[in-house]
């Protein structure tokens, strides 16, 4: 990885052997906890926001531009995030998929049955398709 900043945090002078460790470390994870690395990553007490990787256990701070470059990030996956932390939010499951409670659109076994009694009342009529099957008639 090219050197990206000019800047003399001690992150953004690392090797970039480092930076593909995180990378890769990153990248093997699931959507949630990509977000929590990111929130654990982050430090947004003001006045300044402060970025850190960890390797080999010891935090580096880097500034923004490395920290986005390091993780080939986009600056909306880290401003959503920030936001998120600004208004207390610490849960970062995904959420879709999953319904809460009763589903409303689960059929009864009761209107199953319904359904089941008021086809069986038309009359049935031969299928020229196949001979031997028997389906609803035309004038329905």
């Amino acid at each position: 990885m090219a050197k990206l900043c000019r800047c003399t945090k001690s992150g953004c002078n690392l090797p970039a052997e480092c930076f593909q460790i995180v990378f890769n470390e990153y990248y093997a994870m699931s959507s949630p906890q990509q977000y929590r690395f990111l929130a654990d990553h982050i430090d947004i007490t003001e006045p300044a926001r402060r970025y850190y990787i960890k390797i080999r256990g010891v935090r580096h701070q880097l500034c923004e531009r490395m920290f986005l470059a390091s993780l080939s990030l986009k600056d909306s996956s880290l401003r959503k995030t920030k936001l998120k932390l600004q208004q207390g939010i610490t849960c970062f499951d995904d959420g879709r998929g999953r319904t809460r409670g009763v589903n409303k659109f689960q059929i009864t076994e009761e209107t199953k049955n319904r359904i089941r009694h008021h086809i069986l009342s038309y009359k049935a009529r031969e299928s020229h398709y196949a001979r031997k099957k028997q389906g609803l008639s035309v004038g329905i």
